[in-house]
């Protein structure tokens, strides 16, 4: 701890250095508005740049008295702690506008530089809503960095370590309150009326991914649109036809709804804050579980915690999926068993019960078992693996530790078989299609994908365009597949050899339980299975480049365990360099394959550096010293990349407060069962939806046979609508389908026919010119690129 008098000369020179930050900003600003600015009006561009000036150094020469108080004065000292809190709390406000509003700055500038060229336009910049939430998205980061000033940097982050949890919930409710998300709403504001609304529609860091496109294109819009449903039992907007809530969109306030605790925001906070609710909780969640069970599989080390974070939770494959919520249920469940057998106070191991509980019914009720079904293997050798490991603590259970497990499986159980009746008209709906229909695979090779995993750092700053892929099928973990593997197998040899010789040798049960399910994966993922075969293993239902996700997963976790450890087992530094070597000339080899021209030779070169730092710092016997800063480097390297990916908004205002999205919510308001058509867009199908109105186009998540069949009475098309679709509907002189993609239909409507869809309303991305004696099109809006028609039948 410093002295007193360390302390306040520390504080003195953090207060003035951030007050020459702040200064420095706006004496910049101010400069370049009097440059700009014509003579007569210099008074008016300095006197607001003076006014915030000023106040900004009142509040740094408060800080710095009560500092000096704090340092003089013995009643301050004896309550150092709570000033001390105080000062870094004020400092680490300056530090968060000052950041957030160099961001700004530099953002218009380069966007938008018009905006800067008076004060006036900088201060509504800098004093916009959006500066403001920047502030607070940083606010976090610029406390603990405040704080590593103020205090002596070890000790903060083993503070921060041991307080973790309780730090986590805290940004979790200031996120919350805010209305922080990280969705990717804003692509709606470079589709929909680009340029109008408010500057919460764009988002506050990163960019919007049009890739991710079940989440914001399909998920986002059927989650807002059950606030008219009051969330009830029945959306009647989606498919413009009557929708069980539960399978369509999960909001549903029932007993099962209990399978999601992440979207039980909605239903408490409205609709706004239940976004916020769901993503800050699955990222935060994503993140605290990937540490947890890198400290764990790591033997307690906080660097290995660290790179878990970067390697698991910021990983391509967690970010292009938007959060996988498989692979947060999967560690949930691996995180609180272990933390229940290790537990020695009954009520923690019930609280960890209760972890498993809701963690279990979360990975079973997400029904995507091309990742389920391998996930489960690689479960269950886990979880055979904290059994053996923790086995003292089993011993120590009692019998009202095992009434107590028994009740949490049978409340698991309960919540997922609610949620399996609830669902079950979509079940026999969507097992009856052409796509996705019921899948019979036996897999086959699919290895390469794994082997690419170089490629993955460059896909927030480059897109991969090539045919039969994109950023999310192609995001993988960052494992260096199938060093690894290979490398446990060298130690797990090793081990038994000398355990042959002395029979006290200890072998490595983490490395012989992962790699029974490692054997049995990579035989599916390159030779494949017989059918009879995959079918009584459930491989059936789960794909090749799917299942091989799933192998890359456990070279992460077998990374984490070798990477901190100093045994007699590791390689010589030319060795383990040489390896790394070959498998990052293998990925650039097999990247180059798959997507041709995508690695810059640049970025290949910085991410073989990375991949061989890596490889280098787990892999050979090194001063734990030189390896605890390499693998820091390795892992700060990776969380900035991984934090690229996600763009961070306030709100969902791109989605609900755009002038068209205001003039559908009042027509739907005032003719709520009046059913609407998306024309030649199936982004107005859901953009009309979330606001509010009946719309035939949005996305069958499953076939509206009812309406299909008025259209095809003889079921001639029944091959095209039959399925998960996205619809595009426009009118022509007869009615025909036809297959854009796998999930993806155009229908052509005859004039004579639109009168089956019973349809009032069409909501338009063009203008619409029709030349029919059976319809007739009022236009009620267009402003922005879209317009809204009225139907009136004349026949």
């Amino acid at each position: 701890m410093y002295s007193t008098e360390e302390l306040y000369r520390t504080a003195k020179k953090t207060n003035v250095f951030f007050a020459v930050i702040l200064s420095a900003l706006l004496i910049t600003a101010t400069v370049v508005d009097l440059l700009r600015a014509s003579v007569i009006n210099w008074v008016s561009a300095l006197l607001p740049w003076a006014i915030i000036l000023a106040l900004a150094l009142l509040l740094v020469l408060v800080l710095r008295v009560w500092l000096c108080e704090f340092a003089t004065e013995p009643r301050w000292r004896r309550q150092r702690v709570r000033w001390l809190a105080l000062s870094c709390a004020a400092s680490a406000f300056l530090l968060a506008a000052a950041v957030a509003s160099v961001y700004t700055t530099v953002f218009f500038f380069f966007n938008e530089p018009s905006a800067l060229l008076t004060a006036r336009g900088v201060l509504e910049k800098l004093f916009s809503p959006s500066n403001f939430f920047r502030a607070v998205v940083l606010y976090p980061v610029a406390l603990l960095a405040v704080s590593m000033l103020l205090q002596r940097v070890e000790r903060v982050l083993s503070t921060a370590f041991r307080r973790r949890w309780i730090l986590a919930l805290g940004v979790f409710v200031l996120f919350v309150a805010c209305g922080i998300n990280f969705s990717n709403v804003g692509a709606y504001d470079n589709i929909v009326q680009m340029g109008q609304g408010d500057d919460l529609c764009a988002p506050l860091f990163g960019i919007a991914r049009g890739i991710r496109s079940d989440e914001w294109l399909v998920n986002l819009p059927f989650t807002v649109s059950t606030k008219y449903a009051g969330y009830g039992e029945w959306n009647e907007l989606l498919r413009g036809t009557v929708n069980y809530n539960l399978p369509a969109t999960g909001l549903y306030l029932c007993y099962a709804a209990l399978n999601d605790p992440l979207s039980l925001g909605y239903f408490f906070l409205g609709t706004e804050l239940g976004v916020s609710f769901y993503w800050c909780a699955a990222m935060l969640l994503s993140v605290m579980l990937s540490m947890e069970i890198a400290y764990i599989v790591s033997k307690r080390n906080r660097t290995a915690a660290l790179l878990g974070v970067a390697l698991l939770a910021l990983s391509p494959f967690n970010l292009w999926w938007s959060i996988c919520a498989l692979l947060t249920g999967f560690l949930g469940v691996l995180v609180c068993t272990y933390y229940c057998f290790s537990a020695r106070r009954f009520s923690a191991r019930v609280l960890c019960m209760l972890g498993v509980a809701a963690s279990g019914a979360y990975f079973i009720c997400q029904l995507y078992p091309a990742w389920q079904v391998p996930m489960c293997y690689v479960l269950l050798s886990l979880m055979a693996w904290i059994v053996v490991d923790r086995f003292e603590g089993v011993k120590r259970f009692r019998v009202r530790d095992w009434l107590c497990a028994a009740a949490a499986f049978l409340l698991m159980a309960s919540i997922v078989l609610s949620y399996l009746s609830g669902i079950q008209p979509y079940t026999e709906a969507i097992m009856t299609t052409v796509y996705p229909g019921e899948r019979f695979e036996t897999g086959g090779y699919s290895l390469g994908k794994n082997f690419a995993f170089l490629q993955g750092l460059q896909m927030p700053f480059r897109d991969i365009v090539t045919d039969g892929t994109n950023n999310s099928e192609a995001g993988t973990f960052f494992s260096l597949y199938p060093l690894p593997t290979l490398f446990a197998i060298s130690v797990l040899i090793r081990q038994l050899a000398a355990r042959r010789r002395d029979k006290t040798e200890r072998v490595d049960l983490f490395n012989l339980f992962l790699l029974i399910p490692t054997v049995f994966l990579t035989v599916y993922c390159t030779v494949g299975f017989p059918r009879w075969l995959a079918k009584y293993t459930l491989m059936s239902y789960t794909m090749g480049v799917r299942a091989v996700d799933m192998l890359a997963l456990i070279d992460v976790l077998l990374l984490l365990r070798h990477a901190t450890r100093s045994d007699r087992y590791k390689l010589p530094v030319w060795l383990s360099g040489a390896l790394t070597a070959a498998v990052i000339a293998n990925s650039i080899v097999q990247s180059s394959r798959a997507c041709p021209g995508y690695l810059t030779v640049l970025y290949t070169v910085l991410a073989s550096g990375l991949a061989l730092a890596l490889g280098i710092a787990c892999f050979t016997h090194l001063n734990s010293d030189v390896r605890r800063r390499m693998l820091r480097t390795v892992a700060l390297l990776l969380l900035a990349v991984g934090l690229a990916v996600t763009p961070i908004n306030s709100g969902i205002r791109a989605l609900t407060e755009k002038p068209v999205a205001k003039e559908i919510q009042a027509i739907a308001a005032a003719d709520p069962k009046a059913k609407w058509i998306g024309y030649r867009s199936i982004i107005a199908g859901q953009y009309a939806v979330a606001n509010g109105a009946r719309c035939i186009t949005s996305t069958n998540y499953i076939p509206n046979l009812e309406l299909w069949s008025r259209l095809d009475p003889d079921g001639a098309y029944n091959e095209i609508y039959n399925r998960y679709a996205h619809v595009t509907m426009e009118f022509a002189e007869e009615t025909s389908f036809s297959l854009i993609g796998a999930d993806h239909m155009r229908v052509c409507i005859a004039y004579a026919e639109i009168i089956k869809t019973e349809a009032r309303y069409v909501l338009s991305e063009t203008a619409i010119e029709e030349d029919s004696d059976c319809i007739d099109l009022t236009l009620l809006y267009e402003s922005g690129g879209y317009w809204i028609y009225e139907i009136t039948y004349l026949k």
